[in-house]
């Protein structure tokens, strides 16, 4: 079986156990995966190594991205990219190196670490470069909640200050009414006084009136009495 190296993933150090459906399961979030091969080969040191082959390279880039340094069963799974030219073809005897792809002794050595350092620094620069995006996505999103934050507290405080005035306008309209109804019951009570007087006065000129009758009527008594006597030739 051939390995697209463009869409494919190296996932080593795997757990004894591991097979093609836990590989599928672990890496099929990050798109749809055409094939994968789990080598179980314990000739090779025990070792326990796949590959996994997405549709796209973009989601062969987020899975090293995501699960390089992961857990996965009892161990730390080690992903990186395929690093072959060309396709790499493993069958019954595992993984079948090409020896013209990698030279021998400490030359193959240095390529190797140095592409390793490359392909970490790379993965880093991704990393870091995706989390500055989704810090800077983040910074937008709370600036724009605060922006429609500072405008819904502008709001309450035009709001606010509306009430306060038509509060105010009420209490001033409140106090003239009240100054109005005290002046009203000031001079209902003047009224009242005015009333009481006239009364008083009223009973004081009847009672005058009646003593002056009385008086008329008394002299009238008398002068009928005199005049009586004289008739009568009483001196």
């Amino acid at each position: 079986m051939a390995v697209d190296e463009v869409n494919s993933v190296y996932v080593g150090s795997l757990p004894y156990e591991a097979n093609e459906e836990m590989l599928r399961d672990a890496f099929g979030y990050y798109g749809t995966i055409v094939s994968v091969k789990v080598i179980n080969d314990h000739t090779i040191k025990g070792k326990c190594y796949g590959f996994v082959t997405f549709t796209h390279p973009r989601a062969a880039e987020q899975a090293i991205a995501g699960m390089d340094g992961k857990k996965l069963g009892n161990r730390i799974i080690r992903v990186n990219e395929v690093r072959t030219r060309g396709p790499r073809d493993f069958g019954r005897d595992g993984f079948r190196r090409d020896p013209r792809s990698h030279p021998k002794g400490r030359d193959s050595k240095d390529l190797s670490s140095s592409s390793d350092l490359q392909n970490d620094g790379k993965h880093q620069l991704d990393k870091t470069i995706q989390m500055r995006e989704d810090l800077e996505n983040e910074v937008s999103q709370i600036k724009d909640k605060i922006s429609a934050k500072g405008q819904h507290i502008a709001d309450l405080q035009k709001k606010a200050q509306k009430l306060e005035d038509e509060l105010a306008a009420a209490r001033k309209v409140s106090s003239e009414r009240q100054l109005a109804v005290t002046d009203l019951y000031k001079h209902f009570l003047q009224l009242q006084d005015y009333n009481d007087r006239v009364k008083t006065a009223e009973h004081r000129l009847q009672s005058l009136v009646d003593a002056a009758m009385a008086e008329l009527d008394m002299a009238e008594d008398a002068t009928t009495r005199d005049g009586s006597m004289y008739e009568n030739g009483v001196v």
